[in-house]
This record gives structure tokens, C-alpha cells and sequence, in this order.
């Protein structure tokens, strides 16, 4: 890819998504966009661009799903999940006791896992108390193709195995020819729609939890000052923001304040976001006790 290209292909992803592509994902694109040149029975990348110039919309579209980033397992960073399992979901919901209500949302819900694993966790939580709960967990992503997967809400052996023993695969999915099933008692407490972060998002709810992991450090600093002023917007104050494991919002001085004792959940307050926000990204070493309690399916994190 010349650079001239990859510079076209920058500002491309920056106006259509937000999305900031370093130089060092060069390789990424190139792949990426050649498969997606081949799918489209075009012979190369300047062909793919040419493309553009005749179908703006669809081809744009195309390219950005083709780039969106899509990885994820079930139960995610597992040490941070469960403390996200045990602490933060309990006290949730003797916070809302009174309403049995909670709304949940995940930006950037790839193919479901994260928004399944917060379903199943809440199933778990719950017992049989969940039926007298009007709970809901909406997953939202730009990628449509990872959108119908999640929909469809099934995974191969390899993907239920990333973060899950063989006792939560049985007790939340059931075999489906080669494939695994998230059952229907999981399914009904989720929802999905498409949605782009940088567009305006209209939701007719106020959401208790919001799960926007490993998005905002991928975006420039103005779109990532933007999505947490929109993300604020629909929670009330006191509404919790769930990011990934290796982001830190530490340079937000109003809007959100850190909850003590963990390193990527947040707390609304009643203030606007100001509008610098970095995201610096460092390793969070597991407890001992927390690397003994993974489960022996979690996928390594070196090879």
C-alpha cells in the first residue's frame, strides 16, 4: 500500500467512524482490504478505491466493516470480569431493588460475547428472582456482519471455549449441529442494533451500566471526548462506565470520577465530560489468586 493510499484510507476511517489508524496497522489494512477487493471480484486495492468513486456509500460502508475491529471472547479479561460479576452486578442490583428495573448497554458488542456474558451473569445472579426483573442488555455495533452473528447467537466450540468451562458452556448453550446456542432464558434478557458511535444515538432509556471496552482508545481525542459526552448524556448520575482492561480515562476531570479499587469502572456525576480525554494503555498484572480461579479454556494472552 503506497502511502498516498493509506492516507486516503486514514482520513476515510477517521470521517466514516472516528477510528485513528497508526501506521503500525498498515499490515491489518493491506490484508484486510485485499480480501474484502477479492470478495468484491475486484483485482487489487485501487481497484477497491476506484470503487468509491461510483458507489460512495456501499463501498465506504464495506471498508469500514471490513476494518472494524472484532476481537472478543466470552467473560473477556476474566479476572476484571469477574470482579465486574461479583461486586459491581450484586450491588446494581440492591441499588434497584426498588424499580427491578436496569438497562444495559455495550458500544462496540462485536459478535455478542461481551453482552451474553453479562446476560449469563445476571441469570446467575438473579436465580429465580430475574422474573420478577424487567431487565434488558443492548449490544450496538457499526459492524453489521458481526451484528448477525450475535444475533443468531451461536459459536463454534473454539469461541464458547475462550473464557468458559465445560460447566457454564452447558449450563448457558445448547448443541446445535457443530455450533453452540446461547439458550433462549440468556437470549431474551439481550438485544442488538446497528449503530455508528460517531453519528448522534438515540435511546429511550437511561442506562445503569455502560460497557464501551477497547473502543475509545482506538479514536481520535475529539471523537473520544465526543462518545463520553454522548455516553453521559443517556446515564443519570451515578450510572457506571465499564471500559477495557488496559484504558485509562485517568485524564477526565469532570463527567466521570474512578471508582476505588478498579481500574477501568467508572461513575457518573452530574457534570459535563471536558473535552481532552488520552487514553494510555498499560498491563495490569493478574493476583495470584485471580490467574488461580481462570478457568482452563481461557484463550493465553502470549502464544
Amino acid at each position: 500500500m503506497t502511502p498516498e493510499k493509506f492516507e486516503y484510507i486514514q482520513a476515510l476511517l477517521k470521517d466514516h467512524a472516528g477510528w485513528e489508524m497508526s501506521e503500525d496497522k498498515l499490515y491489518i489494512l493491506d490484508r484486510r482490504l485485499s480480501v474484502l477487493a477479492r470478495h468484491k471480484n475486484l483485482n487489487n486495492l485501487s481497484d477497491l478505491l476506484e470503487d468509491i468513486e461510483t458507489k460512495p456509500k456501499v463501498t465506504t460502508g464495506e471498508i469500514v466493516e471490513a476494518l472494524a475491529m472484532t476481537d472478543t471472547t466470552f467473560n473477556r479479561d476474566y479476572d476484571v470480569f469477574k470482579r465486574l460479576e461479583s461486586v459491581v452486578l450484586p450491588q446494581l442490583k440492591n441499588a434497584k431493588k426498588g424499580s427491578k428495573r436496569i438497562r444495559i448497554l455495550s458500544l462496540g458488542c462485536s459478535s455478542g460475547q461481551e453482552v451474553y456474558s453479562m446476560a449469563m451473569s445476571i441469570n446467575r445472579i438473579w436465580g429465580d428472582e430475574i422474573y420478577d426483573w424487567d431487565i434488558k442488555i443492548i449490544g450496538a455495533d457499526i459492524n453489521k456482519k458481526a451484528l448477525n452473528k450475535a444475533q443468531k447467537a451461536r459459536y463454534s466450540i473454539f469461541e464458547v471455549q475462550q473464557g468458559m468451562n465445560i460447566k457454564d458452556i452447558l449450563a448457558n448453550f445448547k448443541p446445535v449441529g457443530d455450533e453452540w446456542e446461547v439458550k433462549s432464558s440468556i437470549r431474551k434478557l439481550v438485544d442488538f442494533r446497528e449503530c455508528n458511535i460517531i453519528d448522534s444515538m438515540t435511546f429511550l432509556d437511561k442506562f445503569d451500566l455502560v460497557a464501551c471496552r477497547n473502543v475509545l482508545k482506538y479514536l481520535y481525542t475529539d471523537n473520544q471526548s465526543d462518545l463520553l459526552t454522548k455516553i453521559h448524556n443517556f446515564q443519570p448520575v451515578g450510572g457506571l462506565l465499564y471500559v477495557g482492561k488496559n484504558e485509562d480515562l485517568s485524564a477526565i476531570s469532570s463527567g466521570y470520577k474512578r471508582i476505588n479499587g478498579f481500574n477501568c469502572l467508572y461513575q457518573s456525576t452530574s457534570s459535563t465530560p471536558e473535552v481532552k480525554v488520552e487514553i494510555n494503555e498499560t498491563v495490569q498484572n493478574k493476583k495470584p489468586d485471580e490467574a488461580k480461579a481462570m478457568p482452563s479454556f481461557v484463550k493465553p494472552t502470549k502464544m
